[in-house]
């Protein structure tokens, strides 16, 4: 936002420096620091609610039809057993039945 700010329209974001009693640095490092302020410049910039409204739907979409069984792991026997030793939850119930 930073760049596209510098690059197309600095006179309109002067104007918000200078509502706000802020230096132009001073004020790049509000947007990063203040959340309201952040807000309040970026509802001044249509356009960059476009794209960045199209760099979020390009990196996201792969990510769509992504359903809970994705994610599903199987681990053996071997392993779960490790893990639960490490965690001090395996029990000698646990080890006569492993």
């Amino acid at each position: 936002m930073i760049d596209y700010i510098r690059s197309i329209d600095s006179e309109k974001f002067d104007r918000i420096c200078d509502a706000q009693n802020l230096k132009f640095e001073e004020a790049i490092q509000k947007i990063y620091s203040d959340d309201d302020f952040f807000n309040k410049v970026y509802d001044k910039y249509e356009d960059i609610h476009k794209n960045i409204e199209k760099e979020l739907a390009s990196q996201i979409g792969p990510y769509d039809d992504i359903t809970v069984s994705d994610a599903q792991v199987f681990v053996r026997p071997e392993l779960y057993r490790k893990i639960r030793i490490g965690l001090g939850q395996w029990s000698y119930d646990d080890e006569r039945a492993y």
